[in-house]
């Protein structure tokens, strides 16, 4: 009987460190979670700290990126660019376009425009222009809705252009301004 009571009593000392060593399971699982929750939290929160718009959220308008201080573009209508590439465009009333377009008849070949940045890789697109005698790039700008003004002339070809200029540059090609062609005519 003693014998019983000396094995009862061993099984008893095991299964209160059982429940002891279960509780110190338990308490290390529960940390562990914490932790590890607490780790992904942060690390969500930096991430989205360094994914926000360093920028003032309040600009919203060419005005607000100029008065911002960021630099105006040389471009028509100007243009107010933004350290992270956000372009705001001034907006221009029917009456100034209207005192800035002139008819222009002028000479030269139909080219794909240059990029004003030759550096680095270059991709093989062709923005179709104008360069005329003295050396100066147009976009063309079809007035035929099928662009049969232009589709229909050669690349290289010397023709004589005729339509409505429109002056302002361009942030990718060299371009003084947009003809809105009337007429291509072929030499």
């Amino acid at each position: 009987m003693l014998r019983w009571l000396f094995i009862a009593s061993i099984i008893r000392r095991h299964l209160l460190e059982l429940k002891a060593m279960k509780r110190i399971f338990i308490s290390i699982g529960v940390i562990l979670v914490v932790l590890i929750g607490g780790f992904f939290a942060l690390n969500s929160y930096i991430y989205n700290e360094k994914q926000a718009d360093p920028e003032d959220p309040a600009i919203s308008s060419f005005e607000e990126c100029i008065g911002s201080g960021y630099p105006s573009l040389d471009s028509y209508p100007e243009q107010c660019e933004t350290p992270s590439g956000k372009r705001f465009t001034r907006n221009v009333e029917e009456e100034e376009i209207a005192d800035i377009i002139s008819p222009i008849v002028v000479s030269g070949a139909l080219v794909c425009l240059p990029h004003w940045n030759t550096s680095g890789a270059q991709t093989l697109e062709c923005a179709f222009g104008f360069r005329d005698d003295s050396g100066e790039y147009y976009f063309l700008q079809d007035t035929d809705r099928n662009f049969g003004d232009i589709s229909g002339v050669p690349m290289g070809v010397r023709v004589e252009v005729s339509g409505k200029f429109i002056p302002g540059s361009h942030e990718k090609y060299q371009s003084i301004g947009t003809i809105e062609v009337e007429d291509i005519t072929e030499f």
